[in-house]
């Protein structure tokens, strides 16, 4: 059978709420917000949370209103490569065709409207590029180690005056001198916000990883059925951990493309320091709002 013709309106969300320690406690004050701006361009029944069983509890008043369906419970936090491909079984189960954006639930957005345009615009350039993963790259300020960086190569796409480049290499939390020699280059902060053809993720997870891959296909073809919840927490058994940008993208999977997102004020609450910046370019914007800059 002949493969469907998807539009943005078919967009399924994945957003992480896993997570331990500093970072899955500021996220609880955020899931909702996260959750809210991604209704913006996917339908509430398609959008899927994962989080840890050890956080449920914590997480039940932001997640109170979503349908039971909607939220994946992971037995414990393996990073994010697992966090993503949990969600993404059952999407596939129930949708072998979709198109996925993946969303951290710990990243504070001021225009959010603009941010979930180049969300949908990914989506739609995915038309053309069927077999792309396509990351949302930020133009940076600073030297930020804590960050991957992507530097952006040949321009392959352009829809609706978002660009779509390949991706020359990318590099995860380099040292201060390598991010300030890549602030000098023009090079992106990668965002970690995620949008592709579901298949395509799972098929780099089999590239980089066939090990974890393999593990969360036995999950796949449980999902549905009673047994479920206990092969999940059998494949979780001794399971690696894995990081997607670590493990996955720094190896420069040659399919992978980079968005860049002008327009929009965003940071990756992971960290008090950057909440602090982020307060203070607020104040400045703030100012300049009020005296007609």
């Amino acid at each position: 059978m002949p493969s469907r013709r998807h539009s943005s309106e078919d967009l399924w969300g994945i957003v992480l709420a896993g997570g331990q320690g500093t970072r899955a406690t500021r996220s609880r004050s955020m899931l909702k917000q996260t959750l809210q701006r991604a209704e913006r361009v996917i339908a509430r029944k398609r959008l899927m949370t994962v989080v840890d069983a050890a956080d449920v509890k914590k997480l039940k008043p932001q997640l109170e209103d979503r349908s039971p369906h909607t939220i994946i419970r992971q037995p414990k936090n393996l990073d994010t490569l697992p966090g993503m491909l949990l969600p993404l079984m059952h999407i596939l189960a129930r949708d072998p065709e979709a198109l996925v954006a993946v969303l951290p639930s710990d990243h504070f957005v001021l225009q959010e409207e603009r941010f979930m345009k180049h969300i949908a615009a990914a989506a739609a350039a995915l038309m053309k590029l069927p077999n792309r993963v396509i990351l949302l790259g930020i133009r940076p300020d600073t030297a930020e180690t804590g960050y991957g960086w992507i530097a952006p190569s040949q321009r392959i796409s352009t829809s609706d005056g978002f660009e779509f480049f390949r991706i020359q290499s990318f590099r995860e939390k380099p040292p201060l001198k390598t991010a300030e020699e890549f602030l000098r280059q023009g090079m992106l902060w990668n965002s970690f916000v995620t949008v592709a053809r579901a298949e395509t993720l799972h098929k780099l997870a089999w590239s980089y990883r066939p090990r974890i891959a393999e593990r969360f296909e036995r999950i796949r073809r449980s999902v549905g059925s009673w047994r479920c919840a206990s092969v999940t927490a059998k494949e979780y058994r001794g399971m690696e951990s894995a990081n997607i940008s670590k493990d996955v993208f720094e190896c420069n999977p040659p399919n992978a493309a980079v968005m860049p997102m002008s327009g929009v004020l965003w940071s990756d609450w992971g960290n008090p320091e950057r909440i602090q910046t982020t307060m203070s370019q607020l104040s400045r914007f703030t100012r300049s709002v009020q005296s007609g800059r």
